[in-house]
């Protein structure tokens, strides 16, 4: 993906490694606001979905989590509908 970005392959490093910067920025921003909370805005809403759906990802890419975006992920894992689509998407 990172042609995308830049067509010279000897910046590609540099892309990515820019890419996983902002990625821990953004984790970083998020596990303040979880601290204390099960949920994003405190009970479950449309913005835990969002937030599972980016901290799946990471986690399939083995980016480290933050302590308290790694809870949320773990909660969110333990929904039995969130099993379910995992499931039926072939990931469990």
């Amino acid at each position: 993906m990172t042609d995308t970005f830049t067509p010279n392959e000897a910046d590609h490093e540099a892309v990515r490694a820019r890419g996983r910067e902002i990625v821990e920025r953004g984790f970083a921003l998020m596990n303040d606001a979880l601290a204390g909370k099960e949920y994003v805005v405190g009970s479950f809403s449309i913005a835990d979905a969002a937030l599972f759906y980016v901290e799946f990802w990471a986690d399939k890419l083995a980016i480290d989590l933050p302590e308290h975006c790694r809870a949320h992920y773990q909660r969110m894992l333990a929904r039995p509908v969130v099993q379910r689509v995992l499931r039926e998407e072939g990931y469990r």
